[in-house]
């Protein structure tokens, strides 16, 4: 498990948002850093336009592909996206959550988040047999 702060530059004051540079310069770093960590999924914090298109535009900088899909159910106000990015044959889904500064319930999160990104910690105590 790893955490990375997207934007890697702090902002004037509490109030400011990034800026579309500063999410794509984040965005380029995590890619980098998602390679040679090995890492294949991940849950990113918030759902904004300018976010969501500075990882557009860093995947085609990279000259990688990726699939949206909007997910069919909402959780309270927010719909999750799911983004599945393949960068040399390596594959990289991104579930895209609401930011919990917003206030939100972990308990109706964590639904959708087991459901779209299983882990190797869901079989920890099963045996073999009860995997397979």
């Amino acid at each position: 498990m790893a955490y990375h702060n997207l934007v890697l530059q702090p902002l004037e004051c509490i109030k400011k948002r990034p800026c579309h540079n500063q999410y794509l310069k984040g965005w380029q770093e995590f890619l980098d850093l998602s390679r040679l960590m090995a890492i294949d999924q991940g849950i990113v914090y918030g759902l904004e336009a300018k976010k969501m298109g500075a990882l557009v535009e860093a995947i085609k900088l990279r000259g990688a592909f990726l699939k949206q899909s909007p997910l069919p159910s909402k959780v309270g106000r927010t719909r999750p996206r799911l983004i599945t990015v393949v960068d040399e044959g390596r594959v990289l889904k991104l579930l895209f959550i609401r930011h919990p500064s917003a206030f939100f319930s972990w308990r109706k999160w964590a639904p959708v988040i087991r459901e779209h990104l299983p882990t190797q910690l869901d079989t920890v105590g099963k045996t073999s047999e009860a995997i397979a």
